[in-house]
């Protein structure tokens, strides 16, 4: 059996966001025709292995302190540009590194699943004549200026990463036709050489509750009246989608808002003071479901970002109602009027209202039916992964 070696700037287990789970599930599906290993460096001083299955594992290596504090100060320009630390910085986890090498040495084919691991992975492979990947989860250049803004030398440093990328790899996936498009204007790549590999769920085994006992557990934990559900991570482009929530919040206070992930550390969140509001903050992926099944609406007022946003397809893989912005749903296979509504960020809390005043929530149980159709035939991780394993077959004949 051939071996994948995928590097990862960070575990990706337990999977606590899109990215974490992207990684996750399509290892899981090319682990059923290849052996997988998984390789990242272990921010918190642990190194240990994971196995999955006999053809799927984990493996975390401790960092060097002199790395971490690297990374730290590149995060003091602003939140969430770790990821470019390690980019810029790799040649200092010497132990993950070598590692790293012994792994690739043994392998047939690599991935790198954002640009942050490109320098580490092509000098673990060296003069070795086998297929490097590089599998976006999004236009970083895009996604990072703001953070960025003012510090043109680290802008640059983040342009050359995701070109070299993008340039050295024998062939790239994105995970959205805009972020092909973009990928094709900034850096000038040849259109066949970006694969569009979408964004998935695991949506066979999403938990749908039966309407009794879906009921007997919103009694017991006080759920009256229309439930709504926003889940995201501390994420840039999360923060505007939180402001519009939070106004909503305030415009309708018979409505229940459930604010779950480490979005809740988001400071305008972390502080309202609405009765209407229960911040769940990290939870496990059981929980998460639940929380899930529980809602009657999932809330995705997003304005900005890259890729696509997962949380529409957890969303309709719990049969959730959905209230999206058009480009919040932009690159996942659901119609608007059809499978979700379209509500802009400031038309929701008078959408909410409405929909609170009707008092019959049968019609929104069947546009969530619709769109959990939708996503079983068109984005479970099974189907998606049967053409990510095409192209590494055709990659590796």
């Amino acid at each position: 059996m051939k071996r994948v070696v995928i590097a990862n700037f960070v575990p990706i287990w337990p999977a606590y966001n899109g990215g974490h789970r992207r990684v996750f599930f399509l290892a899981r599906e090319l682990s059923h025709t290849f052996d997988v290993e998984i390789v990242a460096p272990d921010w918190h001083g642990l190194s240990r292995s994971t196995d999955f299955s006999p053809t799927l594992r984990e493996t975390r290596v401790e960092t060097e302190p002199i790395l971490r504090r690297h990374v730290d100060r590149l995060s003091e320009i602003g939140p969430l540009l770790g990821d470019l630390g390690y980019g810029l910085h790799w040649q200092k986890a010497q132990r993950y590194q070598a590692v790293l090498t012994r792994l690739v040495e043994e392998a047939d084919a690599v991935v790198t699943t954002h640009p942050y691991s490109i320098y580490a992975l092509e000098a673990a492979r060296g003069a070795r004549d086998i297929p490097l990947v590089f599998d976006s989860q999004n236009f970083e250049l895009e996604q990072k200026r703001e953070l960025i803004n003012g510090h043109t030398d680290v802008l640059k440093a983040l342009y050359d990463l995701e070109a070299h990328a993008l340039r050295i790899s024998d062939k790239a996936f994105a995970c959205s036709e805009a972020d092909r498009k973009n990928y094709i204007r900034e850096y000038g790549v040849a259109p066949d050489h970006i694969a569009l590999i979408e964004n998935g769920v695991d949506a066979r085994s999403t938990p749908v509750l039966s309407p009794s006992d879906r009921s007997k557990l919103r009694t017991e934990l006080g759920l009256n009246g229309l439930v709504t559900i926003f889940g995201g991570s501390y994420h840039v482009p999360n923060f505007s989608a939180v402001d519009a929530i939070l106004e909503a919040a305030r415009e309708a206070p018979d409505v229940t808002f459930l604010m779950l992930g480490t979005i809740c550390d988001y400071q305008p969140l972390a502080e309202a003071e609405l009765g209407n509001l229960r911040r769940l903050g990290r939870v496990s992926e059981k929980a998460k479901w639940m929380a899930f099944a529980l809602a009657d609406v999932g809330l995705n007022p997003m304005t900005q970002g890259s890729g696509t946003n997962i949380k529409m397809h957890d969303y309709a893989a719990s049969a959730l109602a959905i209230a999206s912005s058009e480009f919040g749903a932009r690159g996942v296979p659901l119609a608007a009027g059809i499978d979700y509504h379209q509500v802009e960020p400031g038309d929701l809390g008078p959408w909410l209202l409405e929909q609170a005043g009707r008092g019959d929530l049968q019609a929104l149980r069947e546009m969530g039916a619709k769109a959990r159709e939708q996503i079983l035939r068109h984005s479970d991780w099974s189907a998606i992964g049967k053409l990510y394993v095409e192209e590494f077959q055709a990659l590796l004949a």
